[in-house]
């Protein structure tokens, strides 16, 4: 009987896992007639981007919004303080670039609640724009990329737009497993929501907002300060508010070339126990039918004389629909000869370790944040918190 229930499990998950294909395929880009924007409609865009620390890439990462194909925007960069290791690169980028507006804000050591949303209420006080884009410090662009937004709001009166991701740049083993979990399971979850439900699922790497509703509706960014997954949360806010939200399916690309497995399970760990805060009943069917490979280790395998053929059988789908996926999506990886090598397992690794974090808020409700210990509630807003020591951070 279990074995059957398994198969019926593993069948089931199998099939939304192709389903995802199918959606990421078929939006990967859809074609935009950029002549029919009305020029009095691209109305000024500041660009916001909290930057701490970057990662390999950043100048190339960043030099995309700098060669930016839209008329008027400013980019306002949020800095902790002049020593950000992240100024030496806007510097160059300012010099060579000097036709486009750049702010620079020193937002402070002292981070209250939430410190990225901290970030973007001190920059939208010197922002000037009718519209904010948030992206994150990892992120690159296309040079139509604003244009697209743009689009999307004017066609539908958006006043929030997300957009898929797709991971790129791997070096590492960790990097390509973070990488593909992305371009697959997170954009899956984005497009697939979207088209099926009219669920929007909205992730922190690009936002697009009008900044009027913004302020109107919201009093700003300030009214997210005490929820950890601000993204989410607004994309929530909104939604119950009757405000139009909505995606396009303008992809960004987000670069993380050296990251570890270590890394990666840290992050899938902290965004469980979000998760898992933000909505139960949509947690535990991830749990139960987005992961295929580990529903057949642990139905199939123990009680089917099959099973380990059926498990073989799964991962070699499953693998088969991410690399076709990576392939699309990821031409500048494709290319790599090592990449090829290490995707299988990457692939393999990744959904172990996934699951493995899946069952992180069966056993705490805090999540390591930025040097803190942050006890999560519901809808992730933020409790009790407590600094972590600086030897344990290190570990």
């Amino acid at each position: 009987m279990i074995s059957i229930i398994g198969m019926v499990l593993v069948a089931f998950s199998m099939i939304l896992f192709m389903g995802y294909s199918i959606f990421i395929i078929a939006n990967r880009r859809r074609s935009i007639r950029y002549d029919a924007l009305p020029p009095e409609r691209l109305h000024r865009v500041s660009i916001l981007k909290p930057v701490k620390n970057p990662a390999p890439g950043f100048a190339e990462n960043l030099e995309s919004f700098f060669r930016l194909d839209y008329p008027d925007y400013e980019i306002l960069f949020g800095v902790e303080s002049p020593t950000e290791p992240a100024l030496a690169a806007i510097t160059r980028l300012m010099t060579k670039y000097p036709d486009i507006p750049v702010v620079i804000v020193l937002t402070g050591h002292q981070k209250p609640a939430n410190p990225k949303v901290d970030n973007l209420m001190k920059m939208e006080r010197l922002a000037t724009g009718e519209h904010y884009w948030v992206a994150d410090a990892d992120v690159h662009v296309e040079r139509d990329t604003l244009k697209r937004l743009m689009h999307e709001y004017i066609l539908h009166d958006s006043k929030l737009i997300f957009s898929p991701i797709r991971g790129a740049g791997a070096e590492t083993l960790g990097s390509l497993a973070d990488n593909t979990h992305f371009s697959y399971f997170v954009s899956g979850n984005v497009i697939a929501g979207w088209q099926l439900f009219r669920q929007q699922i909205t992730v922190g790497k690009s936002m697009f907002l009008e900044r009027r509703t913004l302020e109107e509706k919201f009093g700003g960014f300030a009214y997210f300060l005490d929820f950890l997954a601000e993204d989410y949360v607004m994309g929530e806010t909104y939604v119950k508010a009757g405000l139009p939200v909505s995606t396009n399916c303008t992809w960004v690309t987000a670069t993380n070339r050296r990251g570890t497995l270590t890394a990666f399970y840290s992050r899938m760990a902290r965004w469980s126990v979000l998760r898992f805060n933000l909505k139960k009943i949509y947690y535990f069917s991830e749990i139960l039918f987005l992961n295929p490979l580990v529903m057949s280790l642990l139905l199939l395998v123990p009680f089917s004389p099959h099973g380990g053929w059926w498990m073989l059988g799964v991962f070699g789908t499953k693998l088969s629909l991410e690399f076709i996926n990576f392939l699309i999506l990821q031409p500048a990886d494709r290319v790599r000869s090592r990449t090829w090598l290490l995707f299988p397992l990457a692939v393999l690794l990744k959904d172990i370790l996934i699951f493995a974090a899946y069952l992180t808020p069966l056993f705490t409700d805090k999540v390591n944040w930025r040097g803190r210990q942050i006890v999560v509630g519901k809808m992730t807003r933020i409790g009790a918190e407590t600094a972590i020591p600086l030897q344990e951070q290190l570990n």
